[in-house]
């Protein structure tokens, strides 16, 4: 018994140094074990930055609008180009409206002003004939009657070209009819082209957006699952160690007990 007393002592005091070795290595690393252990490694915090407030903050920054924000734009788009195609139209119209308006009033002017003439000439003859003697008419007759037929000729020509302008004032308010539905019809044609352009542009835009969108979440998708891989990775490493130092306390205290 009494040789058998020292060599528990070393064994005792081996094994003490060698706990307090292990405690000198395990005193670092219970702060980062604890940590790796709080909230925030057990219950899988790491992740949800990524997959729940970064990613829906992403989201929101890259959404595309919605199916109603592209119908909503693209109607007030038509609705635009509606309303510019209308005003141009009421702008051509009304113009051609002015001029044959204009025209209408200038031959129906000129061919009042014939038929007064015409009235008056026609008064003036009747009155010239009836005032002169039989006698006095051969020789007075003859002047004024050239200037009578004169007259009479040059009033038919103002009347023709009077009836010449209103024909080609209402051949101009049919033009104008023509040049109005022809210009309603190009304007529209212009407005559905334009809005077929920045419908395209738009969807062009919108597949841009969602590609780029997509990359994004895939990529924030990547680097969430590498940081969980490394957590998984640090956690069996973590109780791998545990494991390795609890087996090495029982076979220490196996062979303190064997030695006593």
């Amino acid at each position: 018994m009494s040789e058998r007393q020292p060599n528990s002592g070393s064994g005792d005091g081996g094994a003490r140094s060698r706990a307090a070795e292990r405690v000198r290595r395990e005193a670092p690393r219970k702060p980062n074990r604890d940590a790796d252990e709080g909230p925030e490694a057990t219950g899988g915090s790491r992740l949800r930055p990524i997959r729940g407030a970064q990613t829906e903050a992403l989201e929101r920054e890259l959404d595309p609008p919605s199916k109603g924000e592209r119908d909503e734009r693209l109607q007030h788009a038509v609705e635009a180009a509606r309303r510019t195609a209308e005003e141009r139209a009421t702008a051509e119209i009304l113009a051609l409206e002015d001029d044959l308006d204009r025209e209408r009033e200038t031959a129906a002017k000129s061919l009042e002003q014939v038929q007064r003439r015409l009235r008056e000439a026609e008064a003036q003859a009747a009155a010239t004939v009836t005032a002169t003697e039989p006698e006095e008419a051969g020789a007075e007759v003859g002047e004024p009657e050239d200037e009578l037929i004169a007259e009479r000729d040059q009033a038919a020509e103002a009347l023709r070209e009077a009836r010449e302008r209103v024909e080609r004032a209402e051949a101009a308010s049919s033009n104008a009819e023509r040049a109005r539905a022809e210009s309603e019809q190009r304007l529209i044609a212009d407005s559905e082209l334009r809005l077929a352009e920045h419908t395209s542009l738009l969807r062009e835009q919108l597949t841009e957006l969602e590609g780029e969108t997509e990359d994004r979440v895939e990529e924030a998708v990547e680097q969430a699952r590498r940081e969980a891989e490394d957590r998984v990775r640090a956690e069996l490493a973590e109780e791998t160690r545990r494991q390795v130092e609890a087996a090495e306390r029982r076979l220490t205290r196996r062979e303190r007990d064997a030695r006593a």
